[in-house]
């Protein structure tokens, strides 16, 4: 999709009874920056990156760690 230049749609869906919260993190976090749209709850912003206090900082922090042109997150 990225040689072809298709933009790439990214749910993080983090499940605590699948990995360990760094397991998912190491695993996830590529694909968090290159999503071109970007689907995350801010419980997973919260899991796999720092804890936010407000939607604010949670929306700020993807910000930070994506590339996506749309982020869609879920409170």
């Amino acid at each position: 999709a990225y040689k072809a230049n298709v933009p790439v749609a990214f749910d993080v869906n983090y499940r605590s009874l699948l990995w360990t919260k760094q397991e998912a993190a190491s695993i996830l976090l590529p694909f968090i920056e290159n999503a071109h749209i970007l689907f995350c709850k801010r419980d997973d912003v919260d899991n796999l990156l720092k804890k936010t206090n407000t939607v604010e900082d949670a929306l700020s922090l993807l910000k930070e760690h994506s590339a996506a042109k749309y982020i869609v997150m879920s409170d």
